[in-house]
């Protein structure tokens, strides 16, 4: 019999074939599709013509693909039960909306009122959409991290439908599957039938052990704040400019989220004025702080760049870094600081963090007991190799410390959380016992991390996220394929 599913995917060509080869090996028929529309080059309707195409910045905005357009919210009013059953979803979604809100660098910002009223907009329609369908599977690219996609996810969550989460790690684009956001170590249950390592991942630790100039993740030299490629950056500002389209999904003042437009010059006085706030922020950054003693004890917390899927949502709570920063505090001894580096993509040409971020939060974090701010110069592997542990949200400086040998504590839901030497956090009393294991000596031996590379190896699919050619895409489609056929146990691939 035949099952039906939702996806939420990448605009990647590659989807689209992976789509049709589930619908073909499993008879697990499309029959809702989150994407952006205009970037996708063949026709969905055409190969799937029962499946409803809903663009992923309308469904960021609360507005219905044309089939669900009679729409009412009385049909499904959030009454109290509703509101308690989601009680968690909404305080991650409200943070969520920060990727919207202007406010930091311009005049219009995302009120908190307005943003309850959108996420009350989000749970009413999905709930709709959901018992109408009535589909068996959501499938998801990527962990939901933006307000509507994350609604979806909780509200199939809790009406019963198999959620199957792509889940991306920073080993050599593998990416593996599982159900629920929050339960990363359930996929790492059974031993692995393999002994050693392949050459490309021994190659790989090899990197991460070496010179941080040579294990950079590529992401981090693209927005490299000392070595800025200034006259590309403007190249691509006037490429987006020119062919600017108003599906921006930034809340605009004194209209309804789901209302809000923006003209190019509007989006373009707005990035003005979102570069200068980030260099404001950059200039009291390195005003509050200091060239760190890397010979005195101390525990490294690199910051999160925000806003981002790695703190929401699975930071949960913990996108609020000071959170855990100040649980640190708490538990240290005295005479152990904690060096506190921010991410240079906060600062950095292209991504949005003047949404993430204020000159109030350096202040903030400064004024807590043993912090110090350290430069951004300063070597991120010097900090992990000279520290106690590395502290971390989920953040990739939490593995590149357990490759190394030094121990981690992550407050989130990272990728590696079950790797030995790692710590996942969420209490006082947490902390509190992962410090004293730490401070009594935890040997950390690279045939443990070797062994947790394997079951990664073992678990996941090598999935290119922006393939360059023909081979590479049929990798992707057939990667994708086993992925999720072997995670919702149909696999015939």
């Amino acid at each position: 019999m035949s099952q039906k599913a939702l996806y939420c995917t990448s605009a990647s060509d590659f989807w689209v074939d992976t789509v049709d080869n589930i619908s073909k090996e499993a008879d697990i028929q499309p029959c809702y599709w989150i994407v952006n529309s205009n970037e996708v080059d063949r026709d969905i309707n055409n190969l799937f013509p029962d499946c409803v195409v809903h663009d992923i910045y309308d469904c960021r905005k609360g507005i219905l693909p044309e089939e669900y357009s009679s729409f009412e919210f009385s049909e499904y009013p959030v009454d109290e039960d509703i509101l308690t059953t989601f009680r968690e979803t909404e305080s991650t979604v409200l943070s969520m909306m920060d990727r919207a809100d202007m406010g930091n660098a311009t005049d219009e910002g995302f009120s908190y009122g307005e943003r309850l009223r959108h996420y009350h907009n989000l749970l009413s329609q999905w709930r709709y959409i959901i018992d109408k369908l009535e589909i068996d599977y959501s499938i998801f690219s990527d962990i939901p991290h933006n307000a509507a996609t994350y609604v979806l996810y909780r509200v199939c969550r809790e009406q019963g439908v198999e959620t199957v989460l792509i889940t991306r790690t920073t080993v050599n684009d593998r990416c593996y599957t599982r159900s629920r956001i929050h339960h990363t170590n359930d996929v790492f249950g059974n031993e692995s039938d393999n002994d050693s390592l392949s050459p490309e991942l021994k190659e790989y630790l090899d990197q991460i052990r070496g010179d941080y100039t040579t294990a950079e993740p590529e992401y981090m030299q693209n927005q490299n704040p000392y070595l800025p490629n200034l006259n590309h950056s403007i190249r691509e500002y006037i490429v987006k400019w020119w062919y600017f389209s108003p599906t921006s999904v930034l809340k605009r003042d004194k209209q309804l989220y789901s209302d809000s437009r923006m003209n190019k010059y509007s989006w373009l006085l707005y990035r003005f004025r979102a570069e200068i706030y980030k260099q404001r922020l950059k200039h009291e950054y390195a005003n509050r702080s200091i060239h760190p003693d890397l010979t005195n004890k101390f525990l490294y917390f690199p910051l999160h760049y925000q806003p981002e899927r790695t703190t929401s949502p699975e930071g949960g709570d913990f996108v609020n870094q000071y959170l855990a920063i100040e649980l640190l505090a708490n538990v240290l001894p005295n005479h152990i600081k904690i060096f506190v580096k921010e991410h240079p993509s906060q600062f950095s040409f292209q991504p949005d963090g003047d949404r993430g971020r204020t000159v109030e939060d350096y202040e903030f974090l400064n004024s807590i007991n043993q912090v110090s701010l350290v430069e951004q110069n300063t070597s991120s592997f010097d900090l992990i190799d000279s520290s106690i542990a590395v502290s971390t949200v989920t953040g990739t400086a939490g593995w590149e410390g357990l490759v190394r040998l030094t121990p981690s504590l992550v407050f989130g839901d990272a990728w590696y959380s079950a790797c030995p030497g790692c710590f996942k956090v969420k209490t006082k009393e947490e902390v509190s016992s992962a410090i004293n294991r730490i401070l009594n000596g935890i040997n950390i031996k690279k045939r443990d991390i070797e062994n947790f590379l394997i079951k990664i190896d073992d678990i996941s699919e090598v999935v290119t996220q922006n393939p360059a050619n023909k081979n590479a895409h049929q990798e992707n489609v057939d990667s994708l394929t086993r992925l999720i056929l072997r995670h919702i146990g149909e696999s015939r691939f």
